[in-house]
C-alpha cells in the first residue's frame, strides 16, 4: 500500500522554485514518488504544499535525508525548514 506524504515549505520565488521542482521528476520517479498535487497558499503564493504517494517510505526518507536532495532544495529557493507529514490510510 502506498503512503501519503504532505510537504510544506516557503520558497523565495514560486516560478523559479517550479523550474527546480520540475527538474527533479526523474529522481522522484526512480524513488517511487508520485506527485498528486502542488498547492500554493491563497494568501502567499510562495508557501508551497506538495501531496504525494510514495511506494517505499524508507527510500523516500533516505532521499529526503541525502545531501544532494537538501542542496537541490536550497538551490531551488526553499527558504524554510520543510514540514513533512507521513500518513497512512486509516480506512
Amino acid at each position: 500500500m502506498a503512503t501519503t506524504t504532505i510537504i510544506s515549505h516557503t520558497v523565495a520565488n514560486f516560478v523559479q522554485w517550479k523550474v527546480a521542482f520540475d527538474a527533479g521528476e526523474a529522481i522522484r520517479a526512480q524513488s517511487g514518488i508520485t506527485i498528486n498535487g502542488v498547492y500554493q497558499n491563497v494568501g502567499n503564493e510562495n508557501e508551497v504544499t506538495i501531496i504525494a504517494e510514495v511506494s517505499d517510505i524508507e527510500v523516500t526518507k533516505a532521499l529526503f535525508a541525502s545531501p544532494e536532495f537538501k542542496a537541490s532544495m536550497e538551490n531551488g529557493g526553499v527558504t524554510s525548514i520543510p514540514e513533512v507529514k507521513i500518513l497512512k490510510l486509516a480506512f
